[in-house]
């Protein structure tokens, strides 16, 4: 059930966080409207004219009229500091708070819940009045703490500059409240990875089983109906927000899940929207207990048969799908043990068994992130032969650290929707028969929560396509592992003025950290009935890397293996020593290159010399400043090197290698430490034949050691080694 669960985390955090996402009235089209309960002041056939449907006209009226005037915040908002959603303004303009809305909207007296909500205001000059609200995906995943912080501190990653930006945990999710965590799930999961008590897979089935059951009990308890915690009542939710603002038409943009609650909202309230953006698309038709396997099955194909493709990757990786399921076969026969980070206590380290599943787990999980596309291949032949840093330094510390995602609120929109879902369903022509089992268990298990938590089925035409003349733009990435372009085209026939864009290197959402997609859906918002210019997303897909194309750093390895703050830390640790020699070779600019200077200008040195030796001597005060510049030199242009493959692929050092292109830099390196041999050359002249004070000369062997330590950090760093892997 987690794999299952999982796979519809949006992975964003960068540092994406970790995962997010699965998941008409006024269309022009025959088709019945749905029978849904909608929010007070509407009926079926849309907006009454009555008091709420009035004042939303008024207010449209008034931010178009007066787009300067600032919206007004009504009762239902009360303000907080930002600090209490563990954000730091950073001098931008930022309002916090909590949005009171009825927790079944349909009852406008019963019970409330608090809607946790980030304003961030936009600095453009000219600012266009429909704010962006932007819902995270999961269900159950936080579009506070995976975009609050990240969207004040980097305005260039806002995929809209010219509006407010409107982020708000949604019902049940980790700052609103009431919040519906599952500790008891987690920490269950947690016991079924490290495994100390050596229990069977059935003892670990029936303990997560049991994990749920607590979950959902202590929850009904706490937070009353969890039936009310569905999608309906969450895009109504947005509505209510809207109004409490003080806005009046808004834009939408939702990932992964918030796609459905976008299509929702499109169905429940489409005369509040000016335009709406769908990243990672989630047909409402999909069945995410039954039909998860078809979508995975497609990416691994995806990927075996693109290695396949390319002459180098087939060369380099021969028989990887083969490889890959005997792998998967023999580390559940027989679990690896791996020392990893504990995500939630980072001096401590935990013994994970690396089953099969878990790592086929933590592989998938790496599909959501899209630079780490060209390296997958890499990855697999890695583990093959026992090197699992890339899986214990970053994706297992991820899979662990999920405290933040509601799984309560997941487990509720899953049972409203698909509750009475039948596991036997489930398709096994043409399917791997290890994912068909995995699917067929994680469907059963998904079931039995349903009905062990009592949660009411929404109403079966909720999952009808939605019909829609709202602008849309629907954004997919080629490579997504959980929602392919294929569910982008799916709903477009209901949506008469949707635009659809795929990106051939994307993966599970394209906002954000993309320039080219933020261009767009820029552009899409501020003329939301012209064609998009897409030229942008139009790449070339990079080719598989493959082991000739990097420099393995076998140091960096070993510390990014011993989880990615402790280990990068610990490396980090050597060039200190590093930095510590170079302050003392610096001392030789003052004490011996300006000074031999003057006396050359004053003619009080030889030029020339007759001997080796006696050359060596006259060179002595300069080797130390060349030794200087060049391990300086070496570093300032190895970082920036660095610095610029990363941007282009962070990953890379995640698995402990650099770009094979940088070979060169090294060259650099060596010849400072040719030039630390010829100072051990002159240091035993200028003792031998003692030029020089004692004092000169005992500097000048301080220089030199300083030299020798910068080698030895060098070395150690793996910077020397590595011209020759």
């Amino acid at each position: 059930m987690k794999l299952l669960r999982d796979s519809l985390i949006y992975f964003f955090r960068r540092v994406r966080e970790k995962p997010g996402g699965h998941r008409s009235a006024a269309g022009g089209k025959s088709k019945p409207l749905l029978n849904l309960p909608f929010a007070k002041g509407e009926t079926k056939r849309g907006f009454a004219f009555t008091a709420p449907a009035a004042s939303l006209l008024v207010s449209s009226l008034s931010a178009s009229l007066f787009a300067a005037e600032p919206p007004v915040r009504r009762s239902a908002w009360q303000q907080t500091e930002c600090s209490v959603f563990q954000i730091k303004t950073e001098g931008r303009d930022v309002e916090c708070g909590f949005v009171t809305v009825p927790r079944r909207h349909a009852d406008s007296t019963g019970p409330a819940i608090r809607l946790a909500t980030v304003i961030i205001k936009s600095d453009a000059e000219k600012r266009s009045p429909e704010p962006l609200f932007i819902a995270q995906g999961g269900p159950g995943g936080s579009s506070i703490k995976s975009f609050a912080q990240l969207l004040i501190s980097s305005r260039e990653l806002r995929p809209a500059k010219n509006r407010d930006l409107v982020l708000w945990d949604q019902r049940g999710t980790f700052f609103s409240r009431p919040a519906l965590l599952c500790p008891e799930v987690s920490k269950a999961e947690l016991e079924a990875m490290t495994d100390t008590k050596n229990r069977s897979e059935t003892e670990k089935d029936e303990l997560q089983r049991e994990a749920y059951r607590a979950c959902g009990e202590r929850l009904a308890r706490e937070a009353g109906d969890l039936s009310a915690f569905n999608t309906i009542e969450n895009a109504n939710d947005v509505d209510a927000i809207r109004q409490a603002l003080g806005y009046g038409r808004i834009a939408f943009y939702g990932v992964s899940y918030g796609t459905e609650l976008g299509q929702y909202l499109m169905r429940q309230h489409p005369a509040i929207l000016h335009a709406v953006v769908l990243d990672a698309v989630v047909p409402t038709q999909f069945n995410l207990v039954t039909q998860v396997g078809s979508v995975k099955q497609r990416i691994a194909q995806k990927y075996f048969q693109g290695c396949e493709r390319e002459a180098t990757c087939r060369e380099a990786y021969p028989d990887l799908g083969k490889r890959l399921l005997t792998l998967l076969d023999r580390f559940d026969r027989e679990p690896a043990k791996l020392m990893i980070r504990d995500p939630k206590n980072p001096g401590k380290t935990l013994t994970v068994k690396l089953t099969g599943e878990i790592l086929a787990d933590a592989l998938y999980q790496a599909l959501y992130i899209r630079d780490i596309r060209p390296l997958i291949p890499y990855i697999i032949d890695r583990a093959d032969h026992g090197d699992f840093t890339f899986i214990s330094g970053l994706l297992l510390p991820l899979q662990l650290d999920n405290d933040d995602h509601a799984i309560g609120m997941y487990m509720a929109v899953v049972c409203t929707e698909r509750g009475d879902s039948d596991p036997s369903v489930i398709r096994t022509s043409g399917f791997n028969p290890r994912l068909v089992r995995a699917e067929l268990k994680g469907a059963q298990e998904m079931i039995g929560v349903c009905k062990d938590w009592k949660v009411e089925l929404l109403p079966r035409e909720v999952l009808e396509p939605v019909n829609s003349d709202v602008p849309t733009l629907l954004l997919s990435g080629d490579f997504d592992p959980i929602t392919p372009p294929n569910f982008a085209k799916q709903i477009a026939p209901g949506l008469s003025r949707a635009q659809l864009v795929t990106f051939p290197r994307g993966a599970h959402g394209q906002a954000f950290d993309s320039p080219c997609a933020n261009s767009i859906i820029e552009s899409f918002l501020n003329n939301p009935t012209a064609p998009v210019n897409s030229s942008c997303a139009i790449t070339a897909l990079s080719n598989f890397v493959v082991p000739s194309d990097l420099i393995v750093l076998p140091q960096l390895r070993s510390a990014i293996a011993e989880g990615t703050q402790k280990g990068l830390m610990s490396y980090a640790f050597r060039f200190i020593m590093i930095a510590a020699s170079l302050v003392v070779l610096l001392t030789a600019i003052p004490v011996y290159a300006i000074v031999e200077v003057i006396a050359c200008l004053r003619g009080r040195r030889a030029l020339t010399a007759a001997t080796f030796g006696a050359r060596l001597s006259a060179a002595a005060p300069w080797l130390p400043v060349l030794a200087l510049l060049l391990f300086a030199g070496f570093l300032v242009v190895f970082a920036a090197q660095l610095f610029a493959t990363f941007d282009e692929n962070k990953f890379l050092a995640f698995v402990g290698t650099v770009p094979s292109s940088l070979r060169w830099v090294f060259a650099i390196a060596w010849l400072g430490v040719l030039v630390v041999v010829l100072m051990g050359a002159a240091a035993l002249v200028l003792w031998k034949q003692r030029q020089r004070t004692f004092v000169g000369r005992l500097y000048y062997s301080l220089l030199l050691v300083a030299g020798v330590v910068a080698i030895v950090g060098l070395w150690q760093a793996g910077l020397l080694g590595a011209l020759f892997h």
